[in-house]
């Protein structure tokens, strides 16, 4: 069994049951994408649940690091994934065609 705590800056520790949803999904997201042996295909479903709106252009960003860079050769820093979103947001979906090709 694992249990996951997150330290803040001020050196308090919180519990997992202790963060929010969204705090939880990017945790998860970014684990995802520093682990090369994770590849396929990722489907998310409004995967802007949970996060606070100012941090939805962050969300897609690390969205898009998971996805394979078609501009690179794959290997370890750059696996191959692709990354699929269904949303309702019109403000993610207005953001994601900015930042996401």
């Amino acid at each position: 069994m694992l249990t996951l705590n997150v330290t803040g800056g001020d050196g308090t520790v919180h519990p997992a049951r202790a963060l929010s949803d969204g705090t939880l999904r990017f945790l998860a997201l970014t684990l995802l994408e520093l682990d090369p042996e994770a590849t396929g295909l990722l489907c998310l479903e409004e995967p802007e649940n949970g996060i606070y709106p100012d941090r939805i252009p962050a969300m897609l960003r690390l969205l898009r690091d998971i996805a394979t860079d078609t501009e690179e050769p794959l290997g370890d820093d750059n696996p191959l994934r692709q990354v699929i979103i269904n949303t309702h947001s019109q403000q993610l979906s207005e953001k994601s065609r900015m930042t996401i090709s």
